[in-house]
């Protein structure tokens, strides 16, 4: 099956090898509970937010 790799390519849990690019939820584990992928959706959020703030900085 065809998932997008995120976690260990990236520096973010979420975060694919393309550095601005994030994933989560069914694209990464697999059909699942509409609820892991809210979770995985929210992670992302913070990942991204991280991202941000460690550019600005």
């Amino acid at each position: 099956m065809g998932l997008i790799q995120t976690g260990d390519v990236g520096y973010l849990p979420t975060q694919t090898h393309l550095k601005k690019v994030f994933a989560g939820g069914d694209a990464v584990h697999g059909a699942d509970l509409v609820v892991t992928a809210m979770a995985a959706g929210r992670q992302a959020a913070r990942d991204m937010l991280t991202l941000f703030d460690t550019k600005a900085s």
